[in-house]
């Protein structure tokens, strides 16, 4: 038998999918969105959403198949998959999704589990003194795994927060040039850092430095805990 050949390429969904009509696009804030409808689907939600679980058509005639695959692109910033009995995520933790993403998940005892999924951005956060947001906030997605933080000879930077991780998530920060402070041990407070050699409420670092945090729950606190440091 020869080769299976596929001429003019392959491409999933219907003519003109979303450009002209609105096939596969799952429905703004949909937390069980349908996915009886083919292989490729997309997010486009307006404001924070948590999908739960992929359902079938919504008469309920229509069910997901033992073996099924899909893969869903997140079309924005405000989706976040649920880890649960019915949606297995490999860090078995929630997580959210950033804009261009793209998840591959199949269908197994009413279960979805995930195969793959890709973030299509740098691990790498860049950052300076001068663009750091006010207040002292980090914003992150998953895909970071390190942030580096630039310090001029005489504009130290202060860290109040690293936002937008998932529990488990591990991030080193890396600092070059002269003084950084991080907001350490607040209570109560998320998102703050906690350094084993600090009591305080903050930990002043200079110098070049390498310190690896893990995103942990402290009760109902998020809470960035050291792990190892260079």
């Amino acid at each position: 038998m020869g080769a299976f050949r596929i001429p003019y390429a392959l491409a999933y969904g219907k003519y003109g999918n979303f450009q002209a009509r609105t096939d596969n696009l799952f429905a703004s804030t949909d937390a069980t969105p349908n996915i009886s409808q083919g292989y490729l689907f997309w997010t486009n939600n307006a404001s924070a959403t948590s999908i739960t679980y992929f359902d079938g058509a919504t008469n309920g005639l229509i069910n997901p198949e033992e073996g099924q695959e899909i893969k869903v692109i997140c079309l924005d910033n405000n989706t976040t998959f649920v880890n649960s009995n019915q949606l297995r995520l490999r860090e078995g933790a929630n997580i959210p999704a950033p804009t261009g993403s793209s998840w591959d998940f199949i269908y197994h005892n009413s279960t979805w589990f995930e195969t793959y999924r890709s973030y299509n951005t740098a691990g790498v956060l860049a950052l300076e003194s001068a663009n750091v947001a006010a207040g002292g906030v980090i914003t992150i997605n998953p895909a970071v795994t390190a942030v580096t933080l630039l310090t001029g000879a005489s504009s130290a930077m202060n860290i109040q927060r690293m936002d937008g991780g998932y529990t488990g998530q591990l991030v080193t920060v890396i600092g070059i040039g002269s003084s950084v402070t991080l907001t350490t041990n607040s209570a109560g407070a998320n998102d703050t850092f906690v350094v084993k050699t600090v009591a305080g409420t903050t930990a002043i670092i200079t110098g070049s430095f390498g310190i690896a945090f893990a995103r942990v729950l402290q009760g109902a606190t998020a809470k960035w805990i050291q792990v190892a440091e260079d």
